[in-house]
């Protein structure tokens, strides 16, 4: 096997073959058994040459499924779980078990999200709607050689159709569930012989599925989003192209459902209604530059993009003024890339690159609640009598305000107590957190065809991590100081610190034809996340504070970077003349010095846990038994669970899972019928199933909050012509309930309200 193909040609040869004039036989067969060709490893490929496992959707599937975020690539991707659609966190997304729930902005996630090869960092920062797509890859397992910013756990990459050399277009209207509309247009056209220029608009609203008992409306969500693709090829040897994007979201923040909820799964009884909220505005530029020497390619990736996100949420999930959660966040990134890959056409490919970036956040938290209210429910919130998720149904009062806390509570004097009933109503404790982080990378591949049949890659990153961190804390307000979040306050001054941390991350891969046909793989790679610092967690030095003013020794919580050991073992293939295509691969890693996530007092906690190790099976089967029928059938067996490490309290949580399920199905079925006149029905049922979580034996977890398995069953009916579709999809047929998440903390809360039975019908014109 030799390699010849340069990131030049992958780039022209990309905008091609995703352009609506590729050919009639490359539709038809696209239709049938959605074949996507992927760069994940820098030059283009098929799936089966590439040595890591990697599920792919071209633009046909996202179409023809609905697919319309990130969030909705798990019902088809075996290994990828979690996410939410009812708000803008991508944190929540895990690939393989491992994902990182942080509320805070002193970390980084471990699954990297990525759009057109630019990392797309934090929640509520990322460019995430699925419009004028031309494919979309996930990667699993450590993937630090193949992007220039590192992915620890696995990555989700997005790419965009770009401009060409055509007067082309698009226009899209839907109408679904719950007012629906969505609207999608995309012109493309010549500016000159060597110009081009692609416009790609997106406009959805629908009303909030959940219902309020309490009155009042939830956030309805409407998302605006503008891209300007633009490409110049008038240099010899040399591609311009430029990306701009811009993207505004006005939606409902997470939507947290007390257990003690007395009402239809799908609604909640909360004392805030369209005052929570999750909107972002995000603008981002993108220049890449490439230029063809002969025996090399260079390019280079210059980013940037700044936004502003507010974020709220009704944390206790109930009618209860105990926690209201706030968040601002103003962010600029900037990122530079350089890479060099052969384009030599002999035994050796090889590619190096390097990658720095920056990244200056200014955010505010702040977690609002009633004083008396708070004080009247505190015994039960730290389990002073039973815990907290032990009672049949919302916890009475213990105390009726802050006096009788302070008084029969605490033991103090009625003299020294505060009077009754003059808690403050509406009151906020507040945490200001800045930090400047930056860093760079150096990698490498390079792949050596030893025979025809056999390839060898070995590869390295060299990460270097460096983060500035400080906080803020107000002054205390009310009779009762700050009890929430961190419990105490800097008088506004700052607590500051700055660390870095460095690593090297190997990678070995065999690649193997057993025929021309089916290839094996073997893989190893080592994935690495820095460190960071606590957002809301402080090291407090003194052991005698209790309250107030927080002592000079007190210094930021930092944790130390994780690192995984990934090993993988895999079989691809097309059998028995193509009608049967499947790719099984097996894993095991171990990590060590995880970075665990525990929800404490109104924020998250992060620490390094200790060991953890996960092993399991993946595989995807399809099988074309005629030119009408296509089956498809995916699955992931995974068991991770934490070997050796302790909690916040030092108890041991050896044995607790990670966040994935056991076992995840995915099926699709569908018949095709080829008309005359050029016209093409599609008829597509899905099903997807997953085993219980959140009980227990999960990290986290409790018996209380478990999510019993379910599965989703989904039916769509596609008719194409030369140039119009028509499409209509009905999504969880059965009226399945289901959560994408729980938490005990300010209440026994599920949250992720999983959407009812819904549907909904799309008409395109392309021209």
């Amino acid at each position: 096997m030799k390699f010849h193909k340069s990131l030049l040609v992958i780039a022209i040869a990309t905008a091609f073959s995703s352009s609506a004039t590729a050919t009639e036989e490359t539709l038809d067969k696209a239709k049938n058994d959605y074949e996507v060709i992927v760069v994940t490893q820098n030059r283009i490929q098929t799936l089966k040459e590439v040595p890591v496992a990697v599920s792919a959707f071209g633009e046909d599937f996202l179409e023809d499924f609905n697919v319309t975020n990130a969030v909705d690539l798990a019902k088809f991707t075996p290994g990828l779980n979690g996410g939410s659609t009812n708000d803008s966190f991508i944190d929540t997304i895990g690939i393989r078990g491992i994902v990182t729930s942080d509320f805070g902005v002193g970390g980084d996630a471990s699954i990297g999200l990525y759009l057109d090869g630019v990392y797309q960092g934090r929640s509520g920062g990322s460019l995430s709607s699925f419009y004028d797509m031309s494919r979309v890859e996930v990667a699993k397992g450590p993937q630090g050689t193949l992007y220039g910013r590192n992915a620890a756990s696995g990555a989700i990459s997005m790419f965009t159709n770009e401009a060409i050399d055509a007067t082309e277009g698009s226009f899209e209207f839907g109408l679904g569930s719950d007012n629906m509309q969505e609207i999608t247009g995309v012109f493309n056209t010549t500016l000159s012989d060597d110009a081009f220029i692609r416009f790609a608009g997106y406009h959805l609203s629908e009303d909030s599925y959940i219902k309020n008992t309490e009155g009042g409306t939830l956030r309805d969500k409407e998302v605006n989003a503008l891209r300007v693709n633009f490409s110049y090829e008038g240099w010899q040897d040399s591609l311009l192209k430029i990306s701009v994007n811009y993207e505004d979201r006005d939606m409902d923040g997470g939507v947290y459902r007390s257990i003690w909820t007395q009402a239809d799964s799908r609604k909640v009884s909360t004392d805030h209604g369209d005052d929570a909220q999750d909107t972002a505005e995000v603008f981002a530029t993108t220049i890449d530059f490439e230029h063809d020497f002969g025996a090399t390619t260079f390019s280079s990736q210059t980013a940037m993009k700044n936004y502003t996100w507010t974020y709220s949420e009704d944390v206790d999930g109930s009618v209860l003024p105990l926690s209201f959660y706030k968040q601002n966040d103003d962010t600029g990134y900037l990122s530079q890339e350089f890479r060099l890959t052969s384009n030599t056409g002999s035994d050796v490919f090889w590619f190096v690159g390097a990658n720095f970036y920056q990244e200056k956040i200014d955010s505010s938290f702040a977690n609002q609640y009633d004083e008396d209210a708070f004080c009247a429910q505190l015994p039960n919130l730290s389990s002073w009598e039973a815990p907290f998720a032990s009672h049949p149904s919302q916890p009475a009062n213990v105390f009726a305000d802050c006096h009788e806390l302070v008084v029969y509570g605490f033991g103090v004097p009625e003299e020294y107590a505060p009077t009754p009933g003059s808690g403050m109503i509406g009151k906020e404790e507040q945490v200001s957190a800045k930090g400047t982080y930056r860093g760079y990378g150096v990698y490498g591949d390079i792949t050596w065809s030893i025979t025809e049949q056999t390839n060898i890659t070995l590869g390295g990153r060299f990460s270097y991590d460096e983060k500035e961190f400080a906080l803020s804390l107000p002054t205390e307000q009310g009779v009762m100081g700050n009890m929430w979040l961190i419990g105490g306050h800097t008088d506004g001054q700052w607590i500051s610190d700055s660390k870095d941390w460095s690593q090297f991350t190997p990678r070995l891969a065999i690649n193997h034809e057993l025929t021309n046909k089916v290839n094996i793989y073997a893989n190893y790679s080592q994935g690495y996340k820095s460190g960071g610092f606590n957002t809301f967690a402080l090291d407090i030095k003194d052991p005698t504070w209790e309250l107030g003013l927080l002592p000079e020794s007190t210094e930021l919580a930092s944790y130390d970077p994780e690192t995984v050991n990934s090993y993988e073992l895999g079989i691809k293939g097309d059998y028995f003349n193509d009608l049967v295509k499947f790719n099984l691969a097996a894993y095991y890693y171990d990590y060590d010095d995880l970075q665990g996530t525990f929800a404490e007092t109104g924020g998250i906690t992060i620490k390094n846990i200790g060991k953890a190790e996960g092993k399991g099976i993946e595989f995807e089967l399809t099988y074309l038994p005629t030119e009408n029928i296509r089956l498809f059938l995916a699955s992931a067996l995974q068991d991770s669970e934490v070997i050796e490490g302790t909690d916040l309290s030092g108890e041991s949580i050896a044995g607790k899972k990670l966040a994935a399920p056991d076992v995840t199905l995915s099926f699709v079925g569908g018949y095709f019928w080829y008309l005359e006149n050029d016209v093409d029905l599609t008829l597509q049922f899905s099903y997807n199933w997953q085993t219980k979580t959140f009980g227990s034996e999960f990290q986290g977890g409790n018996d209380v909050l478990e999510q019993d398995a379910y599965g989703l069953a989904g039916l769509q009916f596609v008719a194409t012509g030369l140039d119009w579709q028509v499409s209509t999809y009905i999504n969880n047929l059965t009226d399945e309930v289901y959560y994408s998440g729980a938490l005990i903390d300010a209440g026994v809360n599920r949250f992720g309200i999983g959407r009812g039975i819904n549907g909904g019908v799309k008409v395109k014109y392309n021209f």
